[in-house]
């Protein structure tokens, strides 16, 4: 099957769909956009994702048909009317992710695997049928000294280390998974997809293409979550004396 193609699009434009039918390793111009209402996703990562809407099943239905690329793009936390159009419910910076498998659930769902790629930010919205669609522009990291925030990077690793037991982010799963990333980058990415914080602070993170300031603000929350873990402790001790 081929993609939407929108009336108002160039030859070009038109040639440059075929193309990534042809070769999956160019990234296409134009995505299907699947809304995400718990938090948004990061690059680099394989991770599940379940889809429950029934417009949402179509939406990654007919990706999967064009080539299994989708952006996910993170609702705002409020929506001022109900009969606001949905692509106003959304952030328009997110994340092109390759649907790498999908099984159908027994009421009706469907739990995809995922591999999310590159960030993206959206041009335009604009619908086949009832599917929104976006055409987008993908972001790369400003420049950085990535043997000076490489150094940071493994010195934070083994503060990381050291205080594993006390918090309850850092899963047997994410402390193998953190030995093997020294990519300044990567790490930011895969430290913000793991916090415990509000999904618009992550969306922060995720629109940060200074990777000095996206590591800066991954470690404010880790202090953060650190303080309150700290306060736990104190009231726990402060309970048990009483």
């Amino acid at each position: 099957l081929k993609p939407y193609i929108p009336i108002s699009l160039r030859a070009e434009e038109i040639m440059d769909l075929d193309t990534f039918l042809q070769d999956p390793k160019v990234l296409p111009n134009y995505l299907f956009i699947l809304p995400l209402s718990i938090k948004p996703v990061f690059p680099g990562l394989f991770c599940p994702l379940v889809v429950t809407g029934e417009k949402d099943i179509e939406v990654v239905t007919r990706a999967i048909s064009t080539g299994g690329m989708i952006g996910a793009l993170l609702e705002k936390e409020m929506h001022t009317s109900d009969n606001q159009k949905r692509e106003d419910t959304l952030y328009t910076v997110g994340t092109m992710c390759k649907i790498l498998k999908s099984i159908k659930l027994p009421d009706g769902g469907l739990n995809l695997y995922i591999s999310t790629q590159n960030r993206f930010r959206v041009d335009s919205f604009f619908y086949n049928e009832d599917a929104l669609c976006a055409k987008v522009t993908y972001l790369q990291d400003k420049p950085y000294n990535r043997s000076r925030l490489t150094a940071w990077v493994r010195t934070l690793n083994e503060e990381l280390k050291a205080m594993n037991q006390k918090m309850p982010m850092f899963s047997e799963e994410n402390r193998l998974n953190l030995i093997n990333i020294d990519d300044p980058s990567k790490f930011a990415d895969y430290m913000a997809s793991i916090l415990s914080i509000e999904p618009d602070k992550q969306q922060l993170i995720l629109e940060e293409l200074d990777v000095k300031k996206r590591i800066e603000a991954v470690l404010f929350h880790i202090e953060e979550e650190k303080r309150i873990i700290q306060m736990q402790g104190s009231i726990r001790e402060h309970v048990n004396k009483k």
